[in-house]
């Protein structure tokens, strides 16, 4: 059970810098595009 939690949280982690690494390349898109 403390396994799976960690693996959540490490599934949790990476969709987090995921969605930031996907946030900062829009945002330097859109920059590169104004």
């Amino acid at each position: 059970y403390r396994l799976a939690d960690r693996r959540v949280a490490d599934l949790i982690r990476d969709a987090d810098q995921l969605l930031a690494s996907t946030a900062n390349g829009v945002d330097a898109c859109q920059s590169y595009t104004d």
